[in-house]
């Protein structure tokens, strides 16, 4: 069973390449950056559209008192 030691093997390989490569993929255009003297413009914040949603809401008024209901108020 020789077969199973190598793709063991392989396989090792394959898990430090790609994590290499992701790796570089992910650092590349700093990279780029840094050496050709591109110019990556700041990242500007966005105004966020659900900004408001977070903020407190202004306190709900008080409901006027209603009329006392004649079919609840005991009879004397």
């Amino acid at each position: 069973m020789g077969r199973s030691k190598n793709f063991t093997k392989f396989r090792q390989y394959g898990v430090i390449v790609t994590s290499t490569l992701l790796l570089f993929i992910s650092l590349s255009p700093r990279l780029l950056a840094q050496g050709e003297g591109i110019n990556i413009p700041p990242q500007v914040p966005q105004p966020d559209p659900n900004r408001d949603r977070f903020l407190p809401r202004p306190p709900i008024p008080p409901k006027p008192e209603p009329p006392p209901n004649p079919e609840l108020t005991p009879t004397p």
